[in-house]
């Protein structure tokens, strides 16, 4: 059981190797609340205990530690008492006496803000949502601010965030803060000597067997995804349902097999771009009611195709945004370069039910998604000038696309260097797949 990647493996061992060669400029596990006064005139009501601070404000209050640093990464543990809040509530860094200074939050729908209190004002610097942030009633977040010099790095649950610069604030005090009417935990408060990095994530895969979503995120719609048995359950329910992980997945492939169980309506993939505030943009990759499969946009429609057999069916959209079921390459579809897109997901509409298995997206370690065509015989009523002279795709043997062609092959194979290739040419509902040899002699 392979369970999850999510491509952080090497910024975890970063991060490890750093704390072991790194001193502890402050730590609180909260057995008190010693470390920590009330900074403003917020009112609230405090409760300490189980290693926990928690803060029911009713109005916005801070808290802080009246120690100055410069260059440091500081962490701490957040738990909401229900849902994500409504206001924000995170933690605070280079706190001026006057309480000018930086916070960096979490608030509703997955989202995390970067902002600034300058005078009697907080100015917002970033509001983003991440699929990483775990939205569940009472679970943990941990937030972490690493700040070399102008520099400042943003994680959440050991997944870097993003990376800007503002150096107006150039040290100071930290804390926490609660948003009005606002109720949180607080744990584990660290600072170190020492500046972290990160890199976005480039590629992410769910194999479900693990029995978590860790990663996944509802946007719509009241159905309750589940991990079970190595597949994510999407029952009916009310609406169209959509559950997505975002990341730097900007031009990168997806896969994954879907298994239609009841209903007669869409299901399939969605490339989306979310914004805090803004209309959601998108592009489907959907089976219909009809078991055809169509590619379109929230502006309309690209392309549609035949029908497909069966009730589980491969997905595929490859770096070249070639869209291929079941080794059927969709013909003639253009996929707009300019949609900007930052997360993907699926997408099922409320008559349905279905499972998904083995989705991936993006790149791992620089290896494609590999498109294998089914090799079989050639259909014995298709003539060989139609071969020689189609149009269609070639394959390498791992699968990965090298070369297109219209007015036939052979010139492309001329032009390769020596192994085996596959050669897909589209023709009505069906592939029809050539497999050559190219060798080279001296």
């Amino acid at each position: 059981m392979m369970g999850k990647k999510w491509g952080i493996f090497a910024v975890v061992i970063l991060c490890a190797c750093t704390l072991a060669y790194s001193d502890i400029l402050f730590e609180d596990p909260f057995d008190t609340k010693d470390n920590w006064a009330k900074a403003n005139s917020g009112t609230c009501t405090e409760n300490i205990g189980n290693g926990l601070f928690t803060i029911q404000a009713t109005t916005f209050t801070e808290y802080k530690h009246s120690r100055t640093f410069q260059d440091f990464t500081y962490s701490m543990k957040i738990r909401f008492e229900s849902s994500l809040a409504t206001q924000p509530v995170g933690i605070l860094f280079c706190l001026q006496g006057n309480l000018e200074g930086y916070m960096f939050s979490l608030s509703a729908n997955n989202q995390y803000n970067f902002g600034k209190f300058i005078g009697t004002s907080y100015t917002g610097v970033i509001a983003n949502w991440n699929s990483f942030i775990d939205a569940t009633p009472n679970a943990f977040n941990t937030l972490k601010v690493s700040k070399k010099g102008g520099e400042l790095s943003f994680f959440c649950n050991d997944v870097f965030l993003e990376k800007i610069t503002d150096a107006q604030f150039g040290s100071g005090d930290i804390g926490f803060a609660v948003g009005q009417g606002e109720k949180g935990s607080f744990d584990h408060a660290r600072v170190i000597d020492t500046a972290e990095t990160g890199t976005p994530k480039t590629w992410f895969s769910d194999d479900f067997e693990d029995g978590d979503l860790r990663g996944w995120r509802r946007l719509t719609g009241d159905a309750t995804a589940t991990a079970e048995n190595g597949v994510m359950k999407i029952p009916a329910g009310t609406g169209e349902y959509r559950i997505y992980t975002n990341g730097s997945y900007r031009d990168m492939p997806c896969t994954t097999i879907v298994e239609h169980k009841s209903g007669t309506a869409f299901y399939g993939i969605v490339f989306m771009r979310i914004q805090p505030g803004q209309n959601v943009d998108g592009y489907f990759y959907l089976i219909n009611n009809s078991k055809q499969f169509s590619v379109f946009s929230t502006s309309g429609p690209v392309n549609s195709n035949s029908n497909i057999h069966g009730t589980k069916d491969t997905l595929i959209v490859t770096k070249d945004y070639e869209f291929i079921v079941n080794d059927h390459l969709l013909d003639d579809t253009t996929f707009d370069a300019g949609l900007d897109f930052n997360a993907v997901g699926v997408c099922v509409h409320a008559a349905v039910s279905v499972e998904f298995d083995n989705f991936r997206v993006g790149v791992n370690d620089g290896t494609p998604i590999i498109y294998t065509p089914e090799v079989g015989p050639l259909y014995t009523n298709v003539k060989p000038s139609y071969l020689l002279g189609g149009t269609g795709i070639i394959y390498d043997i791992r699968g990965r696309k090298v070369a297109s062609f219209r007015d036939g092959y052979k010139d492309k194979l001329n032009n390769l260097s020596a192994g085996s290739y596959y050669i897909v040419i589209p023709h009505g509902n069906k592939n029809h797949t050539i497999r050559r040899a190219i060798i080279k002699t001296q």
